[in-house]
């Protein structure tokens, strides 16, 4: 599988992680927005994304 990550400069993967970790906590439209704007970044599908939060 792709590791659809690589190649994103680190200070774009650190403020994505940062944000993703800030804002799961938040209400529902918070975290939609934070986990389009990873999908965005990355082109990961739901299936990736909720894999990666099941790890972090």
């Amino acid at each position: 599988m792709k590791d659809h990550l690589t190649g994103i400069p680190d200070m774009h993967l650190k403020a994505i992680k940062e944000e993703l970790a800030c804002t799961t906590m938040g209400n529902k439209e918070e975290v939609g927005f934070t986990l389009r704007r990873f999908q965005e970044y990355t082109g990961a599908d739901e299936l990736m994304i909720d894999a990666r939060i099941a790890v972090a």
